[in-house]
């Protein structure tokens, strides 16, 4: 089987106009050019009338004085409410309060990066009351005030964070019952007990807990020369205080009447024991 490759005819003067398109070239990159350098930036376009106006603040806004910075925001307020220059306004007058080395400067980026966030959170404020009162026709009334409004952003505006579970505070235990409550509880929990103890401890902890259901004072039994006397003390009486009630009683030469009298006063005290 013979295979014959088929012979493209040359097209006369095709070779002349590339050579002629390619001399046209040396104009516009000469030999030895330095091809790393950038093409020029676009020109920058004129600033308006608002940005104008921000950077004379930038510029200016530390002359002047406090006064005359609140009637500027006072001015700005009633005419032409500008987002940015309200903010810059805001932040000199702050800055009034502050010592030198706590005053924030004025930064054209910062205020505008301000600006931003503040339309962003009206916007996501604006769609959410929109969404909760009608969610079937909610696009098309969002997009009567934003026209570019899409359906990923306004996902975006309705997703809410998760919010951190507050830990909550507990108050201390300081009573006596409740603190024993705890130790038996304690006890049970991580303590190796035979029966005996384990039945123990179960009791206790019924008695403690009906009598402090029950509101019923706490009785303490001291024996002093001989005698055995019982002190009652409120049902919420404090831990420290009945141990220091026992440390008194337990001082040499203490005595039923010298007792008394301490219970007696913290008893009839006006402080809470």
């Amino acid at each position: 089987m013979n295979v014959t490759i088929p012979f493209r005819r040359k097209m006369e003067g095709a070779g002349t106009d590339f050579l002629k398109q390619l001399k046209s070239f040396r104009s516009k990159f000469p030999l030895k050019a330095d091809l790393g350098k950038l093409p020029p930036g676009p020109p920058e376009l004129p600033a308006d009338e608002e940005t104008v106006y921000l950077r004379e603040l930038i510029d200016t806004g530390d002359a002047l004085g406090a006064s005359e910075v609140a009637k500027l925001l006072d001015d700005e307020l009633q005419t032409h409410k500008r987002p940015t220059v309200l903010i810059a306004l805001r932040q000199l007058y702050q800055n009034f309060g502050k010592p030198g080395d706590e005053q924030t400067p004025l930064a054209e980026q910062g205020i505008r990066r301000k600006v931003e966030l503040q339309q962003q959170r009206t916007r996501r404020n604006f769609v959410r009351r929109v969404w909760q009162k009608n969610k079937l026709f909610a696009m098309e009334e969002i997009r009567l005030k934003y026209p570019d409004y899409t359906a990923d952003v306004l996902t975006a505006d309705l997703h809410q964070k998760k919010k951190t579970a507050k830990r909550k505070k507990l108050r201390p235990v300081t009573d006596l019952r409740q603190c024993q409550l705890q130790k038996l509880a304690h006890r049970l929990k991580y303590t190796q007990l035979d029966e005996k103890d384990y039945n123990d401890t179960c009791n206790r902890i019924a008695i403690l807990q009906q009598a402090h259901s029950l509101r019923l004072p706490v009785p303490l039994l001291v024996n002093l020369q001989k005698e055995a006397l019982v002190y009652s003390f409120p049902w919420k009486i404090r831990e420290g205080v009945v141990k220091d009630f026992v440390a008194l009683a337990n001082k040499p030469g203490m005595t039923h009447q010298a007792l008394q009298e301490r219970h007696n006063e913290m008893i009839r005290s006006n402080y809470s024991y």
